[in-house]
C-alpha cells in the first residue's frame, strides 16, 4: 500500500511538472495553424494543443469555432480549460446563437467551469420554447430509460455525454 501512495504521488508530480501552461508564442503558432488551410485532422490536432497552453489572445478563434460541426468541441475544450474570464464570456455570448448540439456542449462547458455569470442566461435558456426543452429532455429521458432497461450507470453515463457533448 505504501509504494502504490509512493506511486501515485511520484505520477502526480512529474505529470504536473510537465504540465503545459499559456504560453503566447505557442499560441499564435497554434492560431495560425487554425486559421489555414491545414488539413482537417491537423486543425483539430492544433485545437487540442492550443486548449493545453491557449492564451486569451486565443478566445475570439476559439468563440469563432463553437458552432463549427467538426472543431467546435476542440474550441470548447480550449474555452473551458482557460482561466482567464475572457474564455466564460465567450461561451456565455454563444448561447444566445448556438442551437442544437452546439448549445448543449456550451451549457455542458459552462457548467464545467462552474460559470456562476451564466446562471441568468441559462434560467432564460430552461425557459425557452419547446425546442430547448425536448433537446434537455430528450437527452435526459434517454438516460433514465437506459438506467431503468439495465445498463450500467457507467456505460449509461457515457451515452449521456456522448449526447451531450458530442465530438
Amino acid at each position: 500500500m505504501k509504494i502504490s501512495s509512493l506511486f501515485a504521488s511520484c505520477a502526480l508530480a512529474i505529470s504536473a511538472a510537465f504540465a503545459a501552461s499559456p504560453d503566447a508564442a505557442k499560441t499564435r503558432q497554434l492560431i495560425g495553424v487554425v486559421q489555414s488551410n491545414a488539413e482537417l485532422a491537423d486543425r483539430a490536432r492544433a485545437l487540442q494543443q492550443l486548449a493545453l497552453v491557449a492564451t486569451p489572445d486565443a478566445v475570439p478563434l476559439l468563440a469563432g469555432l463553437l458552432g463549427d460541426e467538426h472543431l467546435g468541441q476542440y474550441a470548447r475544450d480550449g474555452l473551458e480549460r482557460m482561466p482567464d474570464a475572457a474564455a466564460g464570456a465567450a461561451l456565455r455570448d454563444a448561447l444566445g446563437r448556438l442551437q442544437g448540439n452546439a448549445l448543449i456542449g456550451v451549457v455542458h462547458s459552462l457548467g464545467q467551469r462552474r460559470e456562476a455569470a451564466a446562471v441568468p442566461a441559462l434560467e432564460k435558456l430552461a425557459a425557452a420554447p419547446q425546442s430547448v426543452s425536448r433537446i434537455r429532455n430528450t437527452v435526459i429521458g434517454t438516460l433514465l430509460t437506459d438506467l431503468s432497461e439495465g445498463k450500467d450507470m457507467e456505460e449509461a453515463v457515457k451515452a449521456f455525454e456522448v449526447k451531450v457533448a458530442p465530438t
